[in-house]
């Protein structure tokens, strides 16, 4: 394979699939170049220097790879190492749970080709955030959509108000109880979606929610990335998800 030199770069593991009887393919997101595919010939051999253990899905890893030219060809890897070894998110049902979710969100939205390092940062952020002792995770999925909506370039507005309870999955913002809502929720999860926009960490904020009703609002933040980011398919890690926490 001809190259144009070499790039290094921080990188989130996004996918592995096995190729052939010793080799993998690896899709991942790096800061500097954007989506990427390589191919790791023998990484599934015992004593690899680049084992698929460095590649299992959310790694946060440090690369050196073949710049091909073309982002949409496979390179190949020449150096990898962890940049942060997880004490708690691999080990954790929970986190590892939060962890797969918030991983297959961001594949099914980002395919962008080119660096856009505000979304790297925010994604590697997300993660390091994840495996903190203290992090709580009752309402961490459904602030993490929020806040990815956001960088993908569609926010909801933040229009609530006791004018404006009502929530619009479609139109992205508050409305009316007069106005006819194209694909509005209940007042109640409205609320709920309004204080997520409002607070950075919603755990801390002064108020509970039960189980029923943050299941309701991961869902209602599903549809909304179907709606606006054109995620079709089934969110399968979203039933994992559900069940254990």
């Amino acid at each position: 394979m001809a190259s144009t030199g070499t790039f290094k770069s921080l990188g989130i593991v996004f996918r592995q699939i096995k190729y052939g009887d010793t080799s993998i393919i690896v899709e991942i997101y790096t800061r500097d170049k954007g989506l990427r595919s390589f191919i790791v010939n023998g990484a599934r051999k015992a004593k690899s220097p680049l084992s698929a253990a460095l590649f299992q899905h959310t790694n946060l890893v440090d690369i050196v790879a073949y710049d091909v030219g073309d982002s949409e060809k496979v390179s190949r890897i020449k150096e990898v190492r962890l940049a942060q070894h997880y004490e708690r998110i691999q080990s954790d049902m929970i986190r590892a749970s939060v962890g797969i979710f918030m991983l297959e969100i961001a594949r099914n939205t980002i395919i962008e080709r080119t660096a856009n390092e505000e979304l790297f940062d925010f994604l590697w952020g997300q993660f390091l955030y994840l495996d903190q002792p203290a992090t709580m995770m009752k309402l961490l999925p459904q602030k993490y959509l929020l806040s990815l909506a956001s960088l993908l370039g569609c926010q909801p507005v933040n229009n609530f108000s006791d004018t404006y309870p009502i929530f619009d999955v479609e139109e992205a913002q508050f409305c009316s109880e007069q106005t006819i809502c194209t694909h509005p929720i209940s007042r109640y999860h409205s609320q709920w979606i309004a204080r997520l926009l409002e607070y950075d960490h919603p755990e801390l904020a002064p108020f509970g929610i039960d189980r029923e009703d943050r299941d309701a609002l991961l869902q209602i933040l599903i549809k909304y990335y179907q709606f606006h980011l054109g995620v079709g398919r089934v969110i399968k890690s979203y039933e994992v998800l559900k069940n254990i926490m």
